[in-house]
């Protein structure tokens, strides 16, 4: 059965990487705190191969078992966030197509996002790429 969006009353959008191509910047804020910790094999690539969709607290579990380090004091999510929404100033854009698909779902549903990033970040990434106001 196909089906199509007049099928669904509400549609719930993830933010990042589905609405806002923030995964490499967020993984590269990641990166950078690791290599400054001494942790150099762990390069944006790597951290976007590995913890993408992952929350803050697991990826600091992951490293911390792997590596046996204590970050708690390094990747702690207000040094990730303050990090990451200076980096949001220079370079966020909406995945391709997004606005388009919001404007078609704006008139037939009811749309929200839903995430695990942090609401401040989320708010600011859909602000930085214009697409808050379909929220």
């Amino acid at each position: 059965m196909n089906k199509t969006l007049d099928d669904f009353e509400l549609v719930i959008f993830d933010c990042d990487g589905t609405l806002v191509d923030s995964e490499l910047l967020y993984n590269t804020v990641i990166s950078e705190i690791l290599i400054e910790a001494g942790l150099k094999q762990y390069t944006p690539e790597t951290c976007l191969e590995l913890f993408t969709g992952l929350t803050m607290s697991a990826i600091r579990e992951k490293i911390e078992q792997s590596d046996k380090a204590d970050l708690s004091n390094i990747l702690s999510s207000d040094n990730y966030i303050g990090r990451s929404q200076a980096k949001m100033n220079k370079g966020l854009s909406p995945i391709a197509g997004a606005s388009q698909l919001l404007e078609q779902c704006k008139t037939r549903n009811k749309i929200c996002v839903a995430s695990n990033g942090e609401r401040s970040s989320v708010i600011k990434s859909l602000n930085m790429t214009g697409l808050y106001d379909y929220f």
